[in-house]
């Protein structure tokens, strides 16, 4: 063949715990949700300094507020390939990847709460085999979305992208 599996997004499948399943490579939607997932699990300056007010003089109040409020509106809406990799090493991150990538085709997979159900118990070679389709599937669309922003394709190289990801923590 060709390639053109990774040019149309051919999903790909996998059988977890005796059901088989079909996952989509994600789309710029997807990790449109991916990264405002990651944002909204920021940590809230302002939500954890009203639990401690009561605390501090009415000076102090005001200055923990100002700092708060300034590092808030210092932030960007974007997140980080940082912080994306960080959350998508986590077991919560695979689940919600892993929710993206099924619910297309498996509309009973309507959460990363039902996706994270599917991880539980799985042995280790099923683990590993997880693990390698959803790097495969969205090492295809990382490459995609860098082909598209340049004028001349971007060659995939010996290193892995998905390396500083995590997703290797599947399987322990």
């Amino acid at each position: 063949m060709d390639g053109l599996c990774n040019v149309t997004g051919a999903s790909e499948g996998i059988n977890i715990n005796g059901t088989d399943y079909r996952l989509t490579v994600p789309t710029k939607l997807d990790y449109g949700e991916l990264e405002r997932e990651v944002v909204a699990r920021r940590s809230n300056p302002l939500r954890e300094l009203a639990q401690c007010l009561g605390d501090f003089s009415a000076e102090d109040r005001q200055n923990a507020l100002r700092a708060a409020s300034d590092s808030i509106a210092g932030r960007s809406c974007r997140a980080s390939a940082e912080e994306v990799g960080a959350f998508t090493g986590t077991l919560e991150g695979i689940s919600y990847t892993l929710y993206l990538m099924l619910r297309r085709n498996h509309p009973e997979i309507d959460t990363p709460k039902k996706a994270a159900e599917l991880l539980k118990g799985l042995n280790e070679a099923t683990a590993v085999e997880l693990m390698d389709v959803l790097k495969r599937l969205t090492a295809v669309e990382l490459v995609a979305a860098k082909n598209s922003l340049t004028t001349e394709p971007i060659q995939e190289t010996e290193k892995d992208p998905h390396e500083s990801r995590g997703l290797e923590s599947i399987a322990t």
